[in-house]
This record gives structure tokens, C-alpha cells and sequence, in this order.
């Protein structure tokens, strides 16, 4: 979802985009010449695709991406938010989703949910990263590598330090100065569609 702060700069719906075919096709088109990486394995050295889903609704979605990708031979990074609105971790049908992601060799991450702390330095950042990293790894035993901000306003994004509280930080300064970035959200691409990217 997308906050009145964080507006996307492309507005065009393409909706043949959003299917599950396309979405093999342009799995396979990313693996032509470049490594799919997870943010615990980043090489720096060579060109690299880290690919990732923030999980804002549907982790039902999220497993039937999780085979897709499992079919294709990709690793994926699965960012799930603690304080979701549209799904419970601690649900038994919903933890037994993750588990399964997990199971397919897939990662897990934070989506962190900003709203619903008040962050005014990076210290509270550092505490309030590692507190809900922690609590990932309790509950499915697998460690989260990095962290994304869900709907962050501006303000969150001057925390661009490459890490806090042991997680990457997916909007470091380093990120988002060496990395392109591709982002879809309710049904359209926030900035480029990704076939033209790849």
C-alpha cells in the first residue's frame, strides 16, 4: 500500500503485467547473465538482482509466489510486518505459510512498520529493529537479514545507515546510490515496469 506521503511517479496500469505467467517469463528473463541474490549473500563484486517481496496483504499470495520462484530456481526475500493489519504471524494457517516460504529456500525479512512506533533518532531505529528481528527469528527459527521501511515518508529514509539492530537496511545510502531499484504496488510499477528493467 502506499502512504499520501510516498506517491508513485507512474501511474499506468498494465495489467497483463500482473499475472502469474508473465511472472514466470520475467523470472527467467532476470536470470539471463546476472545472480539473483538474498540480503545474506550480497557479492558486491559482480552484477547482482536481489528480489524481494514486502508482504502488505496477502501471505496466501506469498506462497503461491514462493513456488513459482522455488520452480524457476530463485531465492526470494519474504519482508513480513509484525504489526500487519491483514494478517496475524501468530496464526497458526499464517505462521504455517511462512514456514513453508522458509522451507522453500527462501528468506525471511522485517517489514517494519514505522507508523506504529515513535522513531525520532536512529538510536530508537537500532532498539526497535533488533527487538522485532528477534521476535521474527522466535517465532519461525530463521533469522531475518534485513529490514525494509513499509509506506515510509521521507523523514524514515534520512536513516540510511547500512545497517540497524544487525539488519541490512534496504534504503541505505548504499542502496539506493549503487543499486536500480523496481517497485510494483497495487497493480501498477511505482517508477519503471521491471521487463524493461531487466
Amino acid at each position: 500500500m502506499i502512504s499520501p506521503h510516498n506517491i508513485p511517479s507512474n501511474k499506468n496500469l498494465n495489467n497483463k503485467d500482473f499475472t502469474y505467467k508473465h511472472y514466470r517469463e520475467l523470472l527467467l528473463l532476470a536470470k539471463l547473465g546476472r545472480q539473483i541474490f538474498c540480503y545474506s549473500n550480497i557479492d558486491w563484486d559482480q552484477k547482482f538482482i536481489l528480489w524481494r517481496h514486502d508482504v502488505d496483504i496477502s501471505l496466501n499470495s506469498s506462497l503461491r509466489l514462493a513456488k513459482i520462484e522455488k520452480e524457476a530456481g530463485v531465492k526470494a526475500t519474504y519482508f513480513v510486518n509484525p504489526h500487519s493489519e491483514f494478517y496475524n504471524l501468530t496464526e497458526l494457517n499464517q505462521h504455517q505459510i511462512i514456514k513453508e516460504i522458509l522451507s522453500l529456500g527462501h528468506d525471511i525479512g522485517l517489514h517494519l512498520d514505522v507508523a506504529f512506533y515513535n522513531i525520532s533518532s536512529e538510536a530508537d531505529l537500532d532498539k526497535i529493529v533488533a527487538n522485532e528481528a528477534r521476535y521474527i527469528e522466535d517465532l519461525f527459527d530463521a533469522k531475518p537479514s534485513a529490514f525494509s521501511f513499509h509506506n515510509p515518508i521521507a523523514e524514515h529514509l534520512e536513516f540510511d545507515s547500512d545497517k540497524y539492530g544487525g539488519l541490512k537496511n534496504c534504503y541505505s545510502k548504499r542502496f539506493k546510490e549503487t543499486v536500480s531499484y523496481c517497485s510494483d504496488s497495487n497493480g501498477y510499477w511505482r517508477f519503471r515496469r521491471l521487463h524493461d528493467v531487466l
